[in-house]
């Protein structure tokens, strides 16, 4: 079983990477979207996992990213790890611990439409507020602030949910 988890882990890694850079480079909507997938591979990994082991693939899909898409390192890495860090508590939030411990991995079918799609959006919540916050270093422009992260969350809410359901949720049903 975890020789099987793990290499799922790794397709997902390598998978939701790849996407993010080939996404990135094709979608450019100047500074007020900013599209940011790698946070499903944090968001969705297993429950069980253990603090330090979600850190470190929070760490290490965070660096990819960084490394690869040429960004300023460190940026993603941060948020990723900002989201590691709330992500147990966010899955509180929407779930019992029966239904959790019960899944080896979160996603759409297992949780449903409305209370995956709220886990995702508030997950994407903290790691977007993380990043822009520490992409601006300021909170002078508080409204554009505001106005970038609403539409930022809204768009890779909308992707990820549709990347989701056409993926998984849809084979499986």
């Amino acid at each position: 079983m975890d020789r099987k988890r793990d290499r799922y882990i790794y397709i997902h890694f390598l998978g939701v990477l790849i996407l993010q850079l080939v996404l990135s480079k094709i979608l450019t909507f100047g500074p007020l979207l900013l599209i940011a997938l790698y946070p499903i591979f944090i968001i969705s990994l297993p429950p069980n996992f253990s603090t330090k082991k979600l850190l470190w693939w929070a760490f290490s899909i965070g660096v990819a990213v960084d490394l690869l898409s040429g960004n300023i390192i460190g940026l993603n890495s941060a948020a990723s790890l900002v989201l590691a860090l709330f992500r147990n508590n966010i899955l509180r939030a929407f779930y019992t611990k029966g239904e959790v411990i019960s899944l080896s991995f979160i996603n759409m079918r297992d949780l449903g439409v409305i209370r995956y799609n709220s886990y995702v959006a508030l997950s994407l919540l903290v790691h977007h507020l993380a990043l822009l916050l520490i992409e601006s270093l300021t909170l002078s422009s508080f409204a554009h602030l505001l106005s970038r992260l609403a539409v930022s969350v809204l768009v890779n809410l909308a992707i990820v949910s549709t990347i989701e359901y056409a993926i998984f949720y849809r084979r499986s049903a």
